[in-house]
């Protein structure tokens, strides 16, 4: 219970720290997705694992432990947090959309002003990490056409 009060208040910090922060007054170079973003000559696989730790810092509170938009705040949100473990929710996004949603906020993708930009936050190897532990939520995979989820097998769900 302690540890999941310590994440309530450190997620509670985080956005509020994040809605206080200015709006740059120059527009800021798009950033690159999942797949897309390149160290020297050595293309960055996501981590689902670190995705897993940095879902726990940051989405949880709202999502939920298991992404069913259950957190601690969702019953404090309008709209309800986004059920991140249902596989028809995500098979109609790709990997870079989920990947633009967490990086500029829902308001800027034309959703929900509730879910808020991470970009000035993580990395963008971070957010790539966290698209692919969202996508092992339930196994979802990247809609034809997409990008690929490189994500590996669905982790086993805690009790």
């Amino acid at each position: 219970m302690k540890t999941r009060n310590k994440r309530l208040w450190l997620g509670c910090a985080v956005a509020l720290s994040i809605g206080a922060s200015p709006t740059p007054s120059t527009p800021q170079p798009s950033r690159l997705g999942p797949g897309q973003r390149v160290r020297g000559e050595v293309q960055v696989v996501p981590d689902p694992a670190a995705g897993a730790r940095d879902f726990a810092l940051f989405c949880e509170t709202c999502h939920g432990e298991e992404g069913d938009g259950d957190g601690l705040l969702a019953s404090t949100l309008t709209p309800s947090p986004a059920r991140l473990s249902d596989p028809a929710l995500l098979s109609g996004r790709s990997d870079a959309a989920l990947f633009q949603i967490i990086d500029e906020g829902g308001e800027a993708v034309g959703r929900s002003a509730g879910m808020a930009a991470w970009g000035r936050t993580l990395s963008a190897e971070r957010i790539a990490n966290l698209v692919a532990y969202i996508r092992q939520l339930q196994g979802a995979r990247a809609p034809q056409g997409g990008e690929p989820s490189t994500a590996g097998p669905t982790p086993a769900r805690r009790p």
